[in-house]
């Protein structure tokens, strides 16, 4: 008898220990996959900032493509360091406000392309003879700025690519103060034509040639109407519309001036986007996207009309 009880008593204390070493031994187990089920979902979680350091790259705001309207694209999103936008003025295609907030025409349309996306674009204003030198020469980094596609010709920005889509046909006219008699343009060089300071525009050099004058320059537009209100030139140069925004805005009634077209002396261009190489392919690629759809849609037009362009 006692030795059945023992032996039922040895039998017992031994099947508890199994029980209680293949308890220990799950309970190992499941905590080796708790831990890998943690550290997994770690990684799917990690934050974008310390992914990005672990794997050495930059910490870079991104472009989200908008899918089905800028056309497809291998990744959803182009990574990007911030934009300069080039600000040189001319009304109204850049506004500069007195607390230097930027606005018109050109930023409207830089506005619209990238207003989607998470992508900072720092506008940087600048008098243009100096801006222009550092886009040609590369002292600027990463920009965009508006430019007349008859600068393609001129063999100078061979590091930035011109955007496929013509925001605005351009041409120049001589402005001048209503008078009894015609234009005459043989007298340009007694009367004297203004224009703005550091600009620079295929054909004029051989207009000026050819009625034998030199252009008198002012800093900005205003002075240029100043100067022509004051008497101290007979004309002025530039496109008629950004004109008649300067007069409003100075109070000076645009029906008192005529404009003479320059389209036979002088070719007409148009006006597009100019990006520095250094945006990346994919960055200036999403321009071109983007601005193809706005003109389909007719946004660009909009914002012409808008601004009475």
């Amino acid at each position: 008898m006692d030795y059945w009880v023992n032996t039922r008593h040895q039998w017992h204390d031994e099947r508890i220990s199994r029980i209680k070493a293949g308890f220990k031994v799950g309970l190992i187990g499941f905590m080796a996959l708790l831990s890998v089920s943690v550290v997994a979902e770690s990684v799917v979680d990690m934050p974008a900032d310390i992914e990005r350091q672990i794997q050495g790259t930059a910490m870079l705001p991104s472009i989200k493509l908008a899918p089905g309207t800028v056309g497809r694209h291998s990744h959803n999103t182009v990574k990007a360091a911030p934009i300069h936008y080039l600000v040189y003025g001319a009304e109204p295609l850049q506004i500069i406000a007195s607390d230097g907030a930027v606005s018109g025409f050109i930023t409207d349309v830089v506005d619209d392309v990238f207003s989607s996306t998470d992508i900072s674009v720092l506008p940087v204003s600048k008098p243009i003879k100096r801006i222009k030198r550092e886009m040609m020469h590369g002292q600027a980094k990463r920009w965009i700025a508006y430019a007349l596609r008859s600068w393609e010709s001129e063999g100078v920005w061979g590091n930035t690519t011109f955007a496929d889509t013509d925001l605005l046909q351009y041409h120049l006219s001589l402005g001048y103060k209503r008078k009894p008699t015609e234009l005459d343009l043989t007298q340009l060089s007694r009367e004297g034509v203004v224009w703005i300071r550091g600009f620079r525009y295929p054909g004029t050099s051989q207009f000026s040639q050819r009625y034998d004058f030199d252009f008198l320059r002012a800093i900005d537009h205003v002075a240029m109407l100043k100067m022509v209100e004051a008497g101290r030139a007979e004309y002025f140069m530039e496109y008629a519309p950004r004109m008649r925004h300067v007069m409003d805005k100075l109070g000076v009634e645009p029906s008192a001036y005529q404009f003479y077209s320059l389209a036979s002396e002088v070719p007409p261009t148009s006006i597009t986007l100019l990006m520095s190489n250094d945006l990346g392919v994919d960055v200036i690629n999403f321009v071109n996207r983007r601005l193809a759809v706005m003109a389909k849609a007719g946004r660009i037009q909009e914002l012409v009309g808008y601004y009475g362009l």
